[in-house]
């Protein structure tokens, strides 16, 4: 397909749902964070910040919460079981408590959020019995099970993996902004 024709396909996408202000606002929204993040237009993301971008975005993978230091630019993952510390190391980290201001908590993504970034990738794909397997499972109770049994046998799983860490990432990058730390132009309302 040329360009041309993509447009056309684009539009006639677009006339489809030209009376839901939900779609459209959705559609828009992407648009946005696309043009706003295009590898043909300026970076956005200043170049100190993304290795810690990755590197929070791997923890949430994981399901785990962060600190990020917004000055050090450090990132460490809080232990949910604070029973695993013993007292000296309790005594370590109330020394080295860093100031409150230059840290900012990012916790881990809820059910309904992780959720929401499966149903995106199974819209990513390409009609195939794997989508149709994805999907189903997301239907069902027990989708994340369901879905991470399917993905894991599948030619997909990398797809996966690449598709949910770039979520992950704009998804840190979208909390940053909103907490004032990334002032990117174009992004924050």
């Amino acid at each position: 397909m040329n360009c041309d024709q993509l447009l056309d396909e684009i539009l006639a996408l677009l006339y489809q749902v030209k009376e839901s202000k939900p779609d459209l606002e959705l559609i828009y929204e992407f648009m946005k964070e696309f043009m706003a993040n295009s590898k043909e237009g300026k970076e956005v993301i200043p170049e100190k910040y993304r290795p810690a971008i990755h590197e929070i975005a791997e923890y949430l993978s994981m399901g785990m919460s962060c600190e990020f230091n917004i000055k050090t630019l450090k990132v460490e993952p809080i232990l949910e079981d604070n029973d695993l510390l013993d007292e000296n190391e309790e005594e370590e980290e109330e020394e080295n408590i860093p100031n409150v201001t230059d840290a900012i908590i990012i916790s881990m993504l809820s059910s309904h959020e992780s959720f929401d970034i499966m149903a995106h990738f199974v819209n990513s794909l390409p009609d195939t019995p794997v989508k149709r397997s994805l999907a189903s499972a997301l239907e069902h109770n027990k989708p994340f099970a369901h879905f991470n049994a399917i993905i894991h046998k599948s030619d997909e799983r990398e797809d996966w993996f690449a598709f949910r860490q770039a979520e992950l990432e704009q998804y840190v990058v979208k909390l940053l902004i909103y907490q004032d730390v990334l002032e990117i132009e174009g992004l924050k309302d």
